[in-house]
This record gives C-alpha cells, structure tokens and sequence, in this order.
C-alpha cells in the first residue's frame, strides 16, 4: 500500500491521521485509537448536543405503562424530523431498528449506543476508501478498507477517548548531549 494515501483527504479530516497510520508500518499500533478519535471527532459533537441529550433520554427511559411503545416510537419520530445532520438520522434509524426487534427487560439503551457508534464508524471508513479510490484508482482504497474493517474489534467505541498522551520534551541539557554524527 502506498504511504502517500492520507494526501487523498481533506486536510482537517480526523479520518487523514488514520489513513497515514493505516499506510504506514510504524504507526500501526495505535491505529485502533486514531479510529476511535476519528470517531468521537465526527460523532462526538452531535452526541454531546441538546439533541444527543435528548435522544439518549429516550433510550434510558422506563416504559412503565401500556402505550410507552407507542410513545417511543412517536419520540423517535420527532428526534429523527428533528436532526441536526446525516449521523444523528442514522442513529435514530438504528435505535428504530433495535427498539423494535429487543426483548424486554435488556439494556437497549446500550445496545443502540454501540449499534450506532459502529455504524457510524463503518461510514467512516467507507468515506474515507471512497476518497482514497476517487483520487488514486487501483487496489489501493480495497487494500485500505480490509485494514481498517480488520481493526474495528480492538477499537473501544462507546468510551470517548482520554487526551492525546504526548512525549516529554526533552531538557536543554538533554538537548545538548545529543550525539551529531559528522561526516566528511
């Protein structure tokens, strides 16, 4: 695979950092981590909103009596005329989805929730594939997209991801006792 490909996205794009480790060797450790921000960067403003507040509380409510069926699709409904973009749609089709087809009594608000967050993250990668095929055609967005789909099981999705962890500078007198190799 080329190591260039990352060169095919935006430049703000969180999915370009993946890509870039994708593609290089040395940075395929923490690929599954970068998939996870890349995530939370593009879903994490739409579930942290009025409206994310407003849908997860659908899912946590208690449907104690005998028309809260009825109630909760009539809220879904509502969420879903009232979207803000093409995730917080989707998660609303998802959680539809799921809703309908869960027994009762099981942790649905879980369910949708990591329903949602893989679904978000599979067009993720396909967006990220298609951009990569549109610029460079070949086996290269084939070669991409198996990667990443092979790391989706070791990202942590439903947790958003801690702070960046970042090396110590060095000092000053580390700095200054830096073997220089000279050549002439």
């Amino acid at each position: 695979m080329r190591d260039d490909l990352h060169h095919s996205l935006p430049l703000r794009s969180p999915w370009r950092a993946v890509v870039k480790a994708a593609s290089s060797p040395a940075m395929r450790g923490n690929l599954a981590d970068l998939m996870t921000r890349a995530l939370w960067a593009t879903v994490g403003a739409c579930w942290d909103s009025d409206w994310g507040a407003s849908f997860q509380a659908v899912l946590n409510a208690q449907q104690q009596d005998m028309f809260g069926q009825e109630r909760l699709e009539r809220s879904l409904r509502y969420l879903e005329a009232t979207a803000p973009d093409h995730f917080a749609r989707r998660a609303c089709e998802v959680a539809y989805a799921i809703l309908m087809n869960s027994e009762s009594g099981a942790d649905v608000a879980r369910q949708v929730r990591s329903a949602v967050f893989e679904a978000a993250l599979e067009d993720g990668i396909e967006a990220a594939a298609a951009r990569v095929a549109h610029e460079r055609p070949g086996q290269h967005a084939g070669q991409l997209r198996r990667k990443l789909y092979s790391e989706i099981h070791n990202c942590n999705l439903p947790e958003r991801p801690g702070p960046k962890r970042r090396s110590p500078k060095p000092s000053v007198e580390d700095g200054l006792r830096t073997p220089l190799a000279v050549s002439f």
